[in-house]
């Protein structure tokens, strides 16, 4: 029988180790907008899928610590959960 601490540490565990990886995988530098200095209106699509792609990241970064830290929260309320 698997008691009410054992879940909690695999859940702590599971949400660690999704929050790791969602941050590690969308933890590349953002990309700098396309003709920064002389780009004008001819770059102005680019410039906005670049916007979309660098806030999915922020936005999975984000995630991926929010994960983290509940990850956290769930490994010290562990000790105190019945065996």
């Amino acid at each position: 029988m698997i008691s009410q601490q054992q879940c909690a540490v695999v859940a702590a565990a599971a949400l660690g180790l999704a929050g790791t990886l969602l941050m590690f995988f969308n933890t590349w530098t953002y990309e700098p907008p396309a003709g920064v200095n002389f780009g004008g209106s001819a770059v102005d699509g680019d410039n906005v899928k670049v916007r979309a792609r660098n806030r999915r990241r922020d936005v999975y970064q984000r995630i991926g610590l929010a994960l983290l830290a509940l990850s956290f929260a769930t490994g010290g309320v562990a000790p105190f959960l019945s065996p």
